[in-house]
């Protein structure tokens, strides 16, 4: 991920056209920043734009996302973890997850436990395929045989499909 700059202050030896909240992408072909959406015609400098505070700032853009919607910016941040197939959370930092699980659907991040521990009860498989086929059987008389076969139909679409 490139840097990104927003101009705080308008300076004279800035394009007029540049004003304050514009958006400026760092290119490494130049070494230089140019406003988001512009031509790249005009540009100022990684010194001039890095080194300037008081007319420059930094954004920010956040590493991830927790699904409770934390934004996290700093690869220590402790958070925790699920990974998906197992459903059961782990507290870890960021750097240490992700240099081990590569792919990111295979994991899911919380800043908070409790919205971890939520996720786990709600989305956690708790029937195997031998209890669900025997409950299905079970109950089979209680349908007429169009409802039976809706069930038997969506169960296949589970995965299910020798019920």
């Amino acid at each position: 991920m490139s840097k990104r700059y927003k101009l705080k202050l308008w300076y004279p030896s800035l394009p007029e056209k540049w004003k304050i909240g514009d958006i400026f992408n760092f290119s490494k072909d130049c070494l230089c920043y140019f406003k988001e959406g512009d031509v790249r015609v005009q540009f100022a400098t990684q010194p001039e734009v890095e080194n300037n505070p008081t007319f420059w700032e930094e954004i920010k853009e956040p590493l991830l996302v927790t699904e409770d919607e934390y934004k996290v910016y700093n690869e220590t941040d402790r958070l925790y973890a699920i990974v998906l197939g197992v459903f059961s959370v782990f507290r870890t930092s960021y750097l240490v997850s992700k240099s081990y699980l590569n792919d990111p659907k295979s994991i899911k991040y919380f800043y908070s436990e409790d919205a971890a521990n939520k996720y786990v009860d709600q989305n956690k498989p708790i029937f195997s395929k031998r209890q669900l086929k025997e409950a299905v059987g079970a109950v089979t008389f209680y349908f007429s045989t169009e409802k039976f076969i809706e069930v038997n139909s969506f169960l296949k679409q589970l995965g299910y499909d020798k019920v």
